[in-house]
Order: structure tokens, then sequence, then C-alpha cells
């Protein structure tokens, strides 16, 4: 039963085969095939890559079906809520005197969104001033992401004085590690202890009763990132007697002869399974210029039991050999997630090319398909600046449309019971009204607006209330619209930026998210689109974390490593065009039209 007013969403993912006889699998296969209307070498291929998302942001009902309907097919499947768990860590804490001590730490996630939330004390026998928390995010592969900084609430921390923090990340799905520092008010680190009398409040957040890492542990997380794994990897292929191998060989080699680093890389890839993770360093190593290794353009069957119907085969090779070509890209089928299946165009692309057509794309096809959408809602560049509740309005959509609220015309509808029509309809679009009102006057409104599927206005699940949203909106929402008439550089962007938010509700990513879509493709304002660097970097690491920033970097999906900060640096005229990526995927990828794609 679903609890009422569960305002959740839920992701399903797949685990592999219940009954993995030769017998169990191959009904699979065929029961699987003709439900999804799929081959089964293709369905074969992408069992091989458990787990695999196959549906997120479901209702709890929605889920529940898709589960039972993949176990009914022989298959293993969980439903479980987006929200997610991350390691958290205290960086700089030293082997100096240490000035403050960490007494609790936690997070939580939620859509990409991730908050951070803790109290630090001064332990020093001085007032410390300006203290920030510096909070860095990194992904399942150990890869940093991006980085927030806030300042704690007490600007002026007396000695023995405790002071609460926040910090919050939008569009951060995928995080693993949370690594937080504070830093003073000349920029330096100030080194920082745990409370050891309290170790169960910083722990994982949500509850988890997994052990907490140890210093010792967090070291061995670091130790292989995927560079270092390759001086590894040179060792373990000179002890590999055959001239033609393959992953069961290397493996073979690891758990022999380097039992320590196979046992780092089982417990630091528990989400993503090592062999997966084995299986990318090797197609990196042999894509690089240089290396001892060479992909064969081979597939030969897996190992018995290892749950991997085909492998690559390598061969070795001296430094300087002709490039290897690339493990075959997996084909998009139309029906499983984005996430799964190759693009087969990247690899045959400069990062010039690739660059140019997103620039392209950007101008020609997703600032024309924004602005005709925008501007049957009466947003104009015009408008925008110069009517305040215009651009109150305009603000709180975005916002609204971030999160919980899917999908898009939910939000933007001018009729039909849409967050647009609600609010019109209770008076919340009018900065004015707002401004003389109490925050329980527009919470009152904000609460008689009720979606289909008894989804409230009011509030997000607890971490954003809007009613407060709405009123300090109304209070600053005349500089914003000054800030936006003026700017014509990159320093007002950064200010203007800062403005937007510092209100309550509004992330780095929702506000990069507004000034994108005003200033940049409504035209709100004099800025050229060069200029709008400062709040590109919070789109492209969105997109660094998502679908897309895999198939870039992985050449298990067709791209190569580096590539999304090689395309990067030929953006700098339009450093947005990164966001036409969002078209690119909803026109092309998801109805498999390759043929037909912007990159052609």
């Amino acid at each position: 039963m679903v609890p009422e007013g569960d305002q959740n969403t839920y992701k399903v993912l797949f685990f592999g085969i219940a009954n993995n006889s030769a017998g169990g699998r191959r009904d699979f296969l065929r029961d699987i095939s003709k439900h999804f209307h799929i081959s089964p070498e293709k369905a074969d291929y992408l069992i091989s890559k458990t787990p695999i998302l196959l549906k997120r942001g479901l209702s709890l009902a929605k889920a529940d079906a898709l589960v039972k309907e993949f176990e009914s097919l022989g298959g293993k499947a969980q439903c479980t809520t987006e929200e997610g768990t991350s390691l958290l860590e205290l960086e700089f804490g030293s082997d100096k005197t240490p000035f403050l001590q960490l007494e609790s730490l936690t997070s939580s996630s939620r859509g990409g969104r991730i908050e951070v939330i803790g109290r630090v004390k001064n332990i020093s026998s001085s007032p410390l001033k300006g203290v920030k928390i510096v909070v860095q995010f990194f992904d399942f592969l150990d890869q940093f992401i991006i980085y927030e900084e806030s300042p704690i609430v007490f600007n002026f921390l007396n000695s023995d004085q405790c002071s609460p923090f926040k910090v919050i990340g939008e569009g951060n799905a995928g995080i693993r590690r949370i690594s937080i520092a504070f830093k003073g008010e000349d920029g330096a680190m100030i080194a920082t202890r745990i409370n050891k009398n309290s170790p169960q409040k910083v722990a994982l957040s949500r509850g988890s009763d997994r052990p907490k890492a140890t210093n010792r542990v967090i070291l061995e997380r670091r130790i292989l990132s995927s560079k270092r794994m390759y001086s590894v990897l040179e060792e373990v292929f000179s002890r590999i007697s055959k001239d033609e191998f393959t992953q069961a060989d290397v493996e073979e080699v690891l758990r022999r002869i380097f039992p320590k680093a196979w046992a780092l890389l089982e417990r630091k890839y528990e989400c993503v399974s090592a062999r997966q993770y084995l299986a990318r360093i090797l197609s990196w190593y042999a894509q690089d210029q240089g290396s001892s290794i060479q992909y064969t353009g081979t597939l030969v069957e897996g190992p018995p039991g290892w749950g991997v119907p085909k492998m690559a085969v390598y061969k070795k090779g001296g430094s300087g050999s002709t490039p290897s070509p690339q493990v075959p890209p997996i084909e998009f089928d139309g029906q499983s997630p984005l996430r799964n299946f190759s693009c087969p165009k990247i690899s045959q692309k400069s990062p010039s090319s690739i660059a140019r057509a997103l620039i392209k794309g950007y101008n020609e096809e997703k600032i024309p398909h924004d602005l005709r959408n925008f501007n049957h809602l009466g947003f104009n560049a015009k408008s925008l600046v110069s009517e305040e509740d215009v651009l109150l309005r305009f603000l709180s959509l975005v916002r609204f449309d971030r999160w919980p609220f899917r999908p898009w015309e939910m939000v933007w509808d001018e009729e039909g019971g849409s967050i647009n029509s609600l609010l019109r309809n209770q008076g919340l679009f009018h900065a004015g009204e707002i401004r003389r009102a109490s925050l329980d006057e527009i919470e009152s409104k904000l609460r008689k607006c009720v979606l289909k599927g008894e989804l409230w206005l009011h509030t997000n699940g607890g971490k954003t209330r809007f009613a407060r949203t709405l009123k300090e909106l109304s209070l600053h929402i005349g500089g914003i619209a000054s800030s936006m008439r003026s700017a014509s550089n990159e320093s007002d962007i950064m200010l203007l930026h800062q403005d937007v938010m510092n209100i309550h509700g509004f992330g780095a990513l929702i506000s990069a998210r507004c000034i994108a879509y005003a200033m940049r493709e409504l035209g709100a304002g004099r800025t050229s689109p060069k200029k709008f660097e400062p709040i590109a970097r919070y789109l492209r690491e969105e997109w660094r974390a998502s679908d897309w920033g895999e198939r870039l970097e992985l050449p298990i999906l067709g791209g190569r490593p580096h590539l999304f900060d090689e395309i990067i640096d030929h953006l700098s005229d339009d450093p947005l065009g990164f966001d036409y990526l969002y078209l690119l995927g909803a026109d092309y990828c998801q109805d498999g039209n390759c043929e037909h794609c912007s990159l052609s």
C-alpha cells in the first residue's frame, strides 16, 4: 500500500537472473526479448552490465509493479527511493593543533540535491571570524565533480561557541563521497578534529549501519585512481605470458600477485563492481597513446559464473603502435535507459567538431524551442526586466520546475491545475502583495495549492519552505531585475548569480538555470554569450554527472577519457552550448534517431 501523501520518487534496479543456470538464462532472455521487443543478443549484452537502472522518477506503486514484472520473468529487481547515502570525510584534520571541532555531520540526497548539515565548535583560545565550510563532491569512481562553499551561521565564533552550518549542492547525481574542510577569513584552511565523544554523529546519513571510514581507509580510497591503476596494470601485463589475453587473465594475476590491490578495488567499488571498473580501465588504457596493449576487435565468451557473456581480447604491443579499434558500441534500442547505451557518433568526431555541433544546435534549436515556450507564457526580454510580477512568476516557476515536480507541463501550463494556474489563482504572483503578507499567510495560500497525486506546494519534503522562497523573492526582485538590465561582464554575472543563490531554496544550479534562461535564451539584459562562463560551469557539472557525461568519457559507451574537458575548451565563444544536450537526448537519443542526429 502506498502511504498517503507519499511525495518520494523511486527507482528500480535490475540485479540479474534469479536462476542463473544455462536453462534459466535462456528462458529469461527469451521472455525479456519478447516482452520488451529487443533482440536476444541485446538482452544478453545488457544483463551482463548489472546492476542496471531500469527506470527512475516513479511513484511507489509503479515502481513495485515494475519490480514484480521483472520478477515474473525470472529476474532480480529492487525498488528504492531516489534518496542516497554518501561517505562523509573531514579533510585538514592534520597534525597541527586543531582550532575547530566537528560536533556532528550528516548528509541527505534526493533527486540530485545534496544537503550537508552539521555543527562545528571553536576549541581554540581566540575568537574566529568569517569561517566558511568547503564541501567537495566525488562520484562512484572517486572522480571530483564539483564543490560548494558557504559561511557558517555565526560570522563571529567565540571560544567554546558552536555554530550550525548547511551546504546544498544541486544537480549532483551519483555522489559517493563528500569531503568537507573549513577555512578562515584569510582563505587559509583551519585544522579541525572530530569530537570523539560523539562519533555516531559523524557517520553516513539516513541511518546507515555501515561502519565509518577510519583515516587509513579514507587514504586507501584515494590510492587507486584510474591513473595510478595504470602503473599496477603495467606490472600485471608483464606477468601474463600470453601475447593475447582477456580481463579474466588480468584479474587472475591481480588476485594472485597483487591481492591488496584487488581487495581495495572490491572495497572501493562495492556499488560499481570491481569487474565493471576493471573493464573500463582496460578499455581506457588500450586507447591511450603509448599504451602497451591494444584491443584486437575480438570478443570471447566470459568464464562460467562471471555473469559476463562476452569479454574483449587485448594483445601486447609497443609504445607508438597504431591506435587500437574501439570496443564495439552498444546500440540504443529505444526501450532501456539511456545510460546503458553508447553514442556511435562521438568516437568519429573531434572535440572541436562536437563543440561546433553543440553551439549550432543550442542557437538554432534549443534557444528557439525555449523562446517559443516562454514567449507563449508572456516571458520575454522586455517584460522580465521591466515588470516585477513577471520576473517573480518566472523565477518561481523555474524553481518549482527543478524539483520535485515533473513533467514540464505540470509546472508551466496556464490551465488544467498546473502550478502556474494554482499560484496565479491564489494571487501569489504579485510581488507587492507578497511583500506585505506574513509568512504564515503565504503558506496558508500555498497549502490550498494541491496538484493531482496529492503533491503539495508549500514544501518539497521539508528542505525548502516555499513561502519563505516567495517572500524573499518579492523583497529582492527589483534588485535582480536591475542587475539583469545592467549586467555586461563576467563579474556582473557572478554577482547576479550570488544574489539569486542567496534566496531561500535557490541553490547554485537553479540560480544558474534562471540566469541562462532569462538572459542568454530570452535575451534579457545586454550580456554577450561568451560572458556566461561563471554560471556555465554549474550546468556543465550537471551534464558531467549525467548519462551524457558517461557517454563522452567512457570508451565502452563510445567516448574517450578527458573528452568532456576537451570539448569545454572549444566552447569559449558560447560556454552555455552544452545545454543543447537536453534536446539532443530528447529529440534523437530517446527515439533512437541516430541517423538524423545533430552530431552528423
